[in-house]
């Protein structure tokens, strides 16, 4: 296989989203790929195509790092193979500038420029990782082999190590190992071991500034974090000619990704005043801080998603995602739960009739809705009801994917559909 166009794709906590999202871009981009790794943790695909992984990495939401297989051995060669390796990274190593991509806030940049402190002391860094192959201490006295293999051939070498099972971005981007060290993991795939290099890595610093640095923040009603908001958009395949909605839209979450993604219009709706004015607020932020940013027609409405129609033109959206109402933020006893799942179920019942009027033909939609003290709250019949159709995102008999948290009351289920 050519190692060039071998890529690893380190999922986030919600393994089963990333990995579907990593899928959807693959095919809306028409890339052919052979799968040769898939953990709870590590998508590894083979493609015939080099593929432009700071693009990737800044489009996903659910993708912590991508890697390239740099070498692949047997158990018995690995001190030598990655010393051998890392030999050849540390010769070639030098420093290079950051440059701010079209796109990147201006003050979040400023942020993210603070992380080259690493790569001012002279010395080659490098971190080793493992996923399933190699134990902890293990792979820490592997390091420390290999420090002292280098060391002894003249060069001044640190190896940055984690108290986890993978250094996080944070200390990869601020230790300098992107521009002039190495961040490796070693993994198991079959009876050979693979030394994933990182290449790229998710923008924490960016990621912190479009969720904390709004004006307008509404904690009561629930946080969609933006690296949800923007893997939503990723699986029901947003581009930049389609129309828009965001029919739940809150203080604006999904409808600033949308921007930043492209979309030729954007559509947001609320049936709060208060979440409207939020909205109007974040995306002026937006646009004052993400200058590059081509600015789309935008629309917000003061509007229940069950009376949209009075607003828009049926078969005028190529494009809806949102998070619906997802019930009080109190603690519910059993009655008050069944309670507020019948009216969630209605609720449901009537927007997705209302979504599939305005939903053109062949366009799609993601929903995310509520799970209530482990119970589904959706009924499934509301897409026959409705006239659409649900494209399953996973093989369990709902078709859905779950994004929880350790700890959450209330959990999302996450609905693909169409309109055919």
């Amino acid at each position: 296989m050519n190692k060039q166009r071998q890529y690893v794709f380190f999922l986030g906590h919600s393994f089963a989203l990333a990995k579907k999202e990593i899928i959807c871009l693959l095919e809306q981009e028409k890339i052919g790929y052979q799968e040769f790794l898939a953990t709870d943790k590590l998508f590894g695909i083979e493609v015939k195509k080099t593929l432009p992984v700071d693009e990737w990495q800044k489009r996903l939401g659910g993708t912590v790092k991508i890697g390239a297989v740099a070498a692949e051995f047997f158990k018995d060669e690995v001190l030598e193979k990655i010393q051998e390796y890392l030999i050849g990274v540390a010769e070639k190593s030098s420093e290079s500038s950051a440059v701010r991509s079209p796109g990147q806030p201006i003050v979040g940049s400023i942020k993210s420029d603070k992380s080259n402190r690493g790569t001012k002391d002279g010395k080659f860094k490098f971190s080793l990782n493992s996923y399933g192959a190699i134990g902890s201490d293990k792979i820490l006295a592997l390091g420390l082999k290999i420090k002292k293999a280098l060391q002894a051939k003249g060069k001044s070498v640190r190896l940055v190590t984690s108290k986890t099972d993978q250094l996080s971005t944070v200390a990869v981007v601020k230790e300098g190992l992107l521009k002039t060290g190495a961040d490796l993991t070693i993994t198991a795939v079959g009876s050979e071991l693979y030394l994933i290099k990182t290449i790229a890595v998710q923008d924490f610093a960016d990621y912190s500034f479009k969720d904390y640095a709004r004006p307008s923040i509404d904690s009561k009603s629930g946080m969609l974090p933006p690296k949800l908001a923007k893997l939503l958009l990723n699986l029901v395949g947003l581009n930049k000619e389609h129309v828009f909605l965001d029919p739940f839209c809150g203080s604006g979450t999904v409808l600033q990704e949308a921007l930043l993604l492209g979309a030729k219009e954007i559509i947001g709706s609320d049936i709060s005043p208060v979440a409207i004015k939020d909205s109007k607020s974040n995306l002026a932020w937006l646009k004052e801080n993400y200058q590059d940013l081509i600015w789309p027609k935008v629309t917000l409405l003061i509007s229940s998603a069950q009376e949209l129609t009075k607003h828009l033109a049926e078969n005028s959206v190529d494009r809806i995602a949102f998070e619906g109402y997802l019930g009080p933020s109190i603690t519910l006893n059993v009655k008050q739960a069944e309670n507020v799942s019948l009216e969630l179920k209605n609720l449901y019942n009537v927007v997705f009739k209302e979504l599939a009027k305005i939903l053109k033909t062949g366009g799609k939609g993601i929903a995310v809705l509520p799970i209530i003290n482990k119970q589904p709250i959706f009924d499934l019949n509301a897409f026959k009801i409705s006239g659409l159709v649900q494209i399953k995102l996973a093989a369990n008999p709902r078709g859905s994917l779950i994004y929880a948290r350790e700890g959450q009351r209330v959990e999302r289920e996450i609905f693909l559909f169409t309109k055919v």
